[in-house]
């Protein structure tokens, strides 16, 4: 099945496989239209999934600075229902808390919603035995959409304030980067059509995962966080592609992101796909950015 890509970067003319993906490139600045309006016209909302935890990450690390959040905080101090084994903020934010990747019990992703039902903070009250029985040795690394959504919880907890809002406030403010939603309207968002008929997303959106994914915005702003991120030399919540090189990927029910930010270089790139497999956005950055344009 043919993809739908939407990149962004710095270099020079896309190869040709590239031009041949039907997506909309810009390259320093040059625009050129290979987007396919089914998916991608003007006004359309993208899906960020993973790589909000980027943002999720950040604000921690502005809440520390502002001497709101101690990182080092236990979770169980702000989550009393919630016995992780000594885990702190900065285990969560770091993958290092010893958490699945989804909550126990969680639907398959494959066939179902593996956010169904996992609508506000109670959800993970009622599941805290659950939850912290399927917790592994603290201090491994255990990738967890599971962990964000409870670090999203607790910063909830320690500021009295909607994890979105903190967003706003801290890290992607409304002037800067105006379409950022956790609640896109249905008839703007950029979803891919099998067979006629729209496939809805995952509800990571709706409910305490928004902190692990739940982010969408225009391809403007998402672009514009990325540049963001390498211009200020954002490192946390990222993970390192090769020396100085930076990276996050994000993959929903149908859609796919990856960022690649070079602080140290200046460059950037962004994609965006639909009805491709994970990795796949990861490996054209990787190719538009390093093989093809050394």
């Amino acid at each position: 099945m043919v993809g739908r890509f939407l990149l962004v970067g710095n270099g020079s003319r896309p190869p040709a496989e590239l031009r041949r993906s039907r997506g909309i490139v810009v390259i320093d600045g040059e625009r050129s239209d290979w987007r396919d309006d089914r998916f991608y016209d003007d006004g359309r909302l993208l899906e960020w999934s993973s790589l909000t935890k980027t943002v999720t990450a950040r604000l921690l690390v502005e809440l520390e600075r502002a001497r709101i959040v101690d990182p080092a905080t236990l979770v169980s101090e702000l989550l009393p229902y919630l016995d992780l084994s000594g885990a702190t903020l900065r285990d969560l934010s770091s993958h290092r808390a010893g958490l699945p990747v989804m909550h126990p019990g969680a639907e398959n992703g494959v066939f179902g919603d593996p956010c169904r039902g996992a609508e506000n903070v109670e959800f993970l009250a009622d599941r805290a035995g659950a939850v912290a029985s399927s917790q592994s040795r603290l201090g491994e690394y255990r990738y967890s959409n599971l962990g964000y959504a409870i670090l999203g919880a607790a910063m909830e907890a320690a500021t009295g304030k909607q994890w979105f809002d903190l967003v706003r406030e801290w890290v992607l403010p409304t002037e800067q980067f105006p379409s950022v939603t956790v609640a896109p309207d249905a008839n703007r968002r950029a979803l891919p059509r099998l067979l006629g008929f729209r496939r809805e997303p995952w509800s990571i959106s709706d409910g305490v995962y928004r902190a692990a994914g739940g982010l969408w915005s225009s391809f403007e702003d998402l672009a514009g966080y990325a540049e963001r991120c390498m211009r200020r030399g954002h490192r946390s919540g990222w993970f390192m592609l090769r020396n100085a090189v930076y990276y996050h990927t994000g993959q929903a029910r149908d859609t796919g992101v990856c960022v690649i930010i070079a602080p140290e270089a200046e460059r950037f790139g962004v994609a965006h796909a639909m009805l491709r497999g994970p990795n796949a956005t990861k490996a054209l950055l990787e190719n538009l950015m390093f093989d093809n344009y050394r």
